[in-house]
């Protein structure tokens, strides 16, 4: 760090500051924003740059070294910053209705809510018709389907019954588990970043209405505007193809060792029986 003040010192202002920002962007674990996402974190560099040219200037060198001055200040803005997100947190959900009446979007801005667990239904009419081999991948499917909503007692009763090993059908059913949790950290991180676009975007449209239409800030938030309502649609898109909660075809199909076609197959055997 010595080395940008020297920097600075000798009118090379730009690649002091950029020299900062980098090691600002280098290490959030020493200055204690290691906890944001990606978004959130480009927010709080934007906002930074805005701020360390103050630093800089403020600096005394009689008082105390730039490698502890820098961090101390960084510090001091990041928990200013938390606590500008906190206060902006309260106007972000008083917007959840207003997008939802605007968009009529079919996935709540709830960052926790998540699509409900598949469960088959116990209806064994659904098998008529399936030879006993097929009968038997049949119900491990529709059991590996609905393993979030199954009892390992339940599990054990259903191994039991098609004679399959009981410990392996409760094994198969806990990793299904574990990634439908990592799937809902993953889909949590992808609501709450669509909820920060749609702030973002509703901020520069309320901005923008404010704004002279000939003024260059009114060019610059337009711009603002379009980029983030362009990230808020493939944001959307990418909840709707990429975080389905559900069991997948290929999970099975690897769990039972048969190919994802086969699972496609012995499904749609039994789909418009009682379960799918």
């Amino acid at each position: 760090m010595e080395t940008v003040w020297k920097k600075f010192r000798n009118g090379e202002e730009k690649a002091a500051i950029a020299d900062t920002i980098e090691y600002i962007y280098r290490n959030p674990f020493l200055l204690g924003y290691m906890d944001f996402d990606e978004d959130t974190k480009s927010e709080f560099l934007l906002y930074m740059y805005r701020i360390v040219p103050k630093l800089l200037q403020s600096y005394n060198e009689e008082r105390s070294a730039m490698r502890t001055y820098i961090p101390i200040a960084v510090r001091l803005y990041v928990k200013s910053w938390r606590r500008e997100m906190a206060k902006k947190l309260a106007e972000r959900i008083g917007l959840i209705q207003c997008y939802q009446s605007e968009n009529g979007f079919e996935e709540g801005l709830v960052a926790g809510e998540v699509e409900p667990n598949y469960a088959a239904k116990p209806d064994m009419t659904v098998l008529k018709g399936i030879s006993s081999r097929h009968a038997k991948e049949v119900i491990l499917i529709l059991a590996l389907k609905s393993a979030c909503s199954l009892s390992e007692d339940r599990l054990r009763n259903i191994a039991k019954t098609i004679d399959f090993e009981q410990e392996q059908l409760v094994e198969f059913a806990k990793h299904i588990q574990k990634n439908k949790a990592k799937k809902n950290e993953r889909r949590i991180s992808a609501v709450e970043s669509r909820n920060r676009s749609y702030f973002f975007k509703r901020k520069y449209a309320l901005e923008l209405g404010r704004l002279q239409p000939e003024s260059a800030q009114y060019q610059r938030v337009a711009k603002q505007l379009a980029f983030q309502a362009s990230i808020l649609g493939i944001k959307n898109q990418r909840l709707r193809e990429k975080h389905c909660m559900n069991t997948t075809v290929f999970e099975i199909a690897t769990l039972l060792k048969i190919s994802p076609r086969t699972v496609v197959r012995r499904l749609a055997s039994v789909k418009g029986k009682g379960s799918d």
